[in-house]
């Protein structure tokens, strides 16, 4: 079947035009249907409109006749801060109408695509590099991995501590987690094979390290013994701390290897967590992790590999954190269908 580029489609004797749709687009809407129960819908409040969700290839088209869309909502600055990072899949910047503003992939609605055009959308940014960032941020949501239960207990501590920390810029681990570009979980055997080896990949942004490939710089004597006092790697805290403060190139670079390390030893069940299992569900926990530890691995943007790309997943914070009520599900209005 041939699909025009553009489309018209003809509406009560209107003619709407979808090539007027993008990605990204805002549109004045009051609510969206969510189904509750069979047969039963919900009105979902949108007091501040919709964001489009569908690529703009499927929106021009006549075919499908329905587009996806999700709320618009306003978050505080102390939560607003790391989705615009892209540490929270379900929420997605919508950079045009400012830096609290954002797509909340939980609820999401199909609307004919009419509709969304008759009503004026806006754009909800401008640029292709924008349109492109936008692009991979809502298909990340829909294609994030689902790790096994047994390793979440063993990756929860770290992601908590991700979440407390990365808005709090006066200390001194809030302001180093803001130079971390992703966190990535690499398996070294299948996911199914216990126990697992695991490596925590710490992905910093392209400046925040010099490149030194394989002539790696040799560990000044005095800061290796600063770092392991008797044998023993310093609390995350002084780590921290030492590494916001270091100006020379080689003590930063060894200083983020110490973190990145301290980071992996943060992936270890608790107790508080392992209370709540049966005997041998508490076993089966324990004996998930090979050896007993995560590794660490930390790189930057430039010296990750497309080969590690394709062998770990990334670590979100968002489905081990407390959900932030967005929407007033209060309001909404039961109808019956």
């Amino acid at each position: 079947m041939n699909h025009p580029s553009t489309s018209q489609i003809n509406v009560g004797g209107a003619t709407s035009r979808l090539d007027v749709l993008r990605q990204g687009d805002i549109v004045e809407l009051s609510s969206i249907p969510v189904l509750s129960e069979l047969d039963r819908c919900e009105w979902v409040p949108t007091p501040h409109g919709v964001v489009v969700l569908s690529q703009t290839c499927d929106l021009v088209r006549l075919d499908p006749p329905f587009a996806t869309v999700a709320p618009l909502v306003w978050l505080p600055d102390d939560k607003a801060s790391p989705a615009r990072e892209g540490k929270q899949p379900n929420l997605v910047h919508v950079s045009a109408r400012g830096d609290n503003w954002f797509a909340d992939l939980r609820y999401t609605a199909s609307v004919k695509k009419d509709l969304l055009a008759n009503r004026g959308p806006t754009r909800g940014f401008t640029g292709e590099a924008n349109a492109s960032h936008f692009s991979k941020l809502v298909g990340r949501k829909f294609s994030r991995f689902a790790f096994p239960d047994k390793i979440v207990y063993w990756l929860r501590p770290l992601q908590e501590v991700v979440g407390s920390k990365y808005s709090k810029p006066n200390t001194a681990e809030g302001r180093l987690f803001k130079k971390v570009s992703e966190f990535r979980v690499e398996v070294t055997t299948p996911w199914e094979q216990v126990p697992c080896g695991i490596t925590l990949i710490t992905i910093l942004r392209a400046d925040t390290l010099q490149p030194y490939g394989q002539d790696l710089p040799d560990l000044p004597p005095t800061l290796g013994d600063w770092m392991r006092p008797n044998g023993n790697l310093r609390p995350t805290d002084q780590l921290a701390t030492r590494l916001d403060e270091a100006r020379d190139a080689v003590t930063k670079y060894w200083l983020w290897q110490a973190l990145g390390e301290s980071w992996a030893g943060r992936c270890k069940p608790r107790d508080k967590d392992l209370k709540r299992l049966k005997d041998h569900e508490r076993e089966a926990v324990m004996a998930a992790v090979l050896g007993g530890e995560v590794a660490s691995d930390v790189t930057t943007e430039h010296e990750f590999s497309m080969h590690q790309y394709l062998h770990s997943e990334a670590l979100d914070l968002s489905h081990l954190s407390p959900s932030t009520p967005l929407l007033n599900t209060e309001q909404r209005q039961p109808t019956v269908n």
